[in-house]
């Protein structure tokens, strides 16, 4: 027999599972602009320091 405890551990790992599989559905890389999304600088990539 669950007690409270169980079924609330139960609950929290559903939701948790819920809320990564939603953030991965809704993930979108950024695009590669040649400027850093902080300072705007010229960049191979998206920033232009680590």
């Amino acid at each position: 027999m669950h007690d409270i405890i169980d079924i609330a551990s139960e609950r929290e790992a559903l939701f948790r599972e819920h809320a990564i599989a939603e953030a991965r559905r809704r993930y979108r890389p950024m695009p590669i602009t040649g400027r850093c999304y902080h300072c705007e600088e010229k960049a191979p990539g998206n920033f232009c320091c680590p």
